[in-house]
């Protein structure tokens, strides 16, 4: 009953809050009609330019837009503006495209795609081409690696297209790994030299396994179980973990729980599975109480205090040595902290991961053509160059990962020693492929199920068949 009742009130205030989009909706249709009905025939200097909105610098597209527009523009500019990612983007773009005002390609995060379908023209193949157009002969199914098509291809339509793609990994503070070293070998070398060695071995290899974190947390977290002065580690809470979820998503498609029913109306991730022994497990409950039991002062694992300020500003100021987050953490580093020493390691896998179970987690940005546009054919073939053709130009210019695929790429857990996770994790990267749409709600029923433990209110089990229970309302709603 309790669960019913919570999970109503949670539905009835996401779709309270949806009421003003339906109403910024319905005024985007009028807009389309106006705009169907419309007899002009004149072409305008503006009619024959594509803008493009992104997040990166305007330097990042010179050459690519330059290149492009030689080839495969049709006589059409490519004219770039670069945006914010903050909270007032998508209300920013919705207005700008219901007063047809563009963008002709509108780059948004990739669990946005979902959620913005129906208002975006899916990619289509070209029926004809000519064996020298290099553009055209590209074949999008196959250039990509996995995860850059989980979360922008729905119905078998490809609503989007991304040059790189951006996965979890620990960044760690190579001054404060040393000290931490040093400190832990001074106080165990001469009584306890296996122990020592042990745990230097895991770092000079890396932690390869979440087993690792436990072992390194374990000896050189400064202060004992439930008392953490100085911590080794930022895991377990919802409130200061600026990549929190991100890392229970990781942990749940590690554990392999399935979070959509085959039809994608349901969510099961709070339900058990029967393994081949016939025992009875909930993979995401144990996901979940793995993580959390790094802030809970109680276990032995406990690193992180839900008290302590946000792990990211801890980890800029020298007040802990590791973090999650992913590479583009790494350009806000470099430009805001030139001078701190820091350093990565791959996103830890299950100690039992065989080389075919090895699961990373990536986001990315996708490039989409929105249906209101000058001129889609172009407008996706912009996208398409920029992501293929073009894809080298921009990793070169933005140092990120490339989401191009190579054919028998295959990664072993041994490769995941060389502490550059960009060589290989995006191979093995996954993604939830949508989440709803209603992404920030259905964000948020996990950050609370976090909460829930961390604050001793319900278990697990309990936290998450109320947080299935809302995310199956946000399932099945229709339209907005």
């Amino acid at each position: 009953m309790v669960k019913n009742r919570r999970g109503r009130e949670v539905f009835e205030k996401i779709v309270k809050i949806s009421r003003k989009t339906i109403l910024l909706f319905s005024v985007f249709l009028l807009a389309l009609m106006s705009t169907g009905c419309s007899k002009k025939t004149t072409t305008t200097t503006t009619e024959k330019t594509i803008t493009v909105w992104g997040f990166d610098d305007p330097d990042v597209f010179k050459s690519i837009i330059r290149d492009f527009e030689k080839k495969y523009s049709s006589g059409y500019k490519i004219k770039y503006v670069q945006k914010s990612l903050d909270s007032g983007y998508e209300l920013l773009s919705l207005n700008s495209l219901t007063a047809n005002q563009g963008p002709d390609v509108w780059t948004i995060p990739n669990d946005w795609v979902y959620r913005h379908k129906d208002k975006l023209v899916a990619y289509k193949a070209p029926e004809k081409v000519d064996k020298d157009d290099e553009l055209g002969t590209v074949n999008v199914d196959k250039y990509f690696v996995p995860t850059a098509i989980d979360s922008v291809k729905f119905d078998n339509k490809i609503y989007g297209l991304t040059p790189s793609v951006d996965t979890l990994r620990i960044f760690y503070n190579k001054t404060l790994l040393e000290q931490s070293m040093e400190s832990f070998k001074s106080q165990t070398y001469k009584s306890n030299k296996d122990y020592y060695n042990k745990i230097n071995k895991i770092i000079e290899k890396g932690p390869l396994f979440w087993d690792d974190i436990v072992e390194l947390n374990v000896a050189l977290r400064q202060g004992g179980q439930g008392d953490i002065s100085q911590p080794f580690i930022a895991l377990g809470a919802s409130n200061n973990i600026a990549v929190g979820n991100d890392i229970l998503y990781a942990l749940l498609l590690q554990n392999k729980s399935d979070i959509f029913s085959e039809d994608q109306k349901t969510a099961i991730f709070n339900l058990p599975t029967t393994k081949a022994t016939g025992e009875s497990v909930t993979a995401a409950v144990g996901a979940l109480d793995f993580y959390t039991a790094f802030a809970d002062p109680s276990s032995s694992n406990f690193a992180w205090k839900t008290g302590f300020g946000l792990d990211t500003e801890a980890f800029e100021n020298g007040q802990v040595t590791m973090v999650f987050n992913y590479l583009s953490y790494d350009e806000y580093l470099k430009s805001r902290y030139p001078s701190l020493k820091y350093g990565y390691y791959p996103l830890p896998q299950i100690l039992s991961s065989s080389n075919q179970d090895i699961t990373d987690y990536a986001r990315f940005n996708a490039m989409t053509v929105p249906k209101i546009n000058k001129n889609s054919t172009v407008a996706w073939n912009f996208v398409k160059y920029v992501s293929t053709l073009g894809q080298k130009d921009y990793t070169s210019a933005t140092k990120r990962t490339g989401s191009a695929t190579k054919k028998d790429d295959e990664v072993v857990v041994t490769d995941r020693q060389s502490g550059k996770p960009d060589q290989f994790q995006k191979f093995t990267a996954k993604t939830l492929t949508h989440k709803s749409r209603f992404p920030d709600s259905f964000n948020s029923a996990f950050k609370q199920a976090i909460a829930d433990v961390n604050n001793k209110a319900l278990s697990s089990q309990a936290t998450l068949d109320i947080a299935a229970n809302t995310i199956t309302q946000l399932l099945r709603v229709e339209g907005y």
